[in-house]
């Protein structure tokens, strides 16, 4: 099963450190916005360009989502 979710925002910073921030520092970056739902996320394979593969640990309270 494959779901999709889209949004649009304006944000008023380069790409480059748009870039940097849902790229290179997502792993960083999702606990602090989240911190409800994400208790960690780890670098699996690759370096935070294509491909990598994170591995997201939610919080043990947080509900199955369907």
């Amino acid at each position: 099963m494959k779901k999709e979710v889209k949004s649009q925002a304006k944000v008023c910073v380069g790409a480059g450190a748009l870039w940097k921030a849902l790229a290179k520092d997502l792993r960083f970056v999702i606990p602090i916005i989240i911190p409800n739902l994400v208790k960690q996320v780890q670098f699996i394979e690759g370096d935070g360009g294509l491909g990598t593969v994170l591995l997201f640990n939610f919080r043990f309270d947080v509900p199955n989502m369907s």
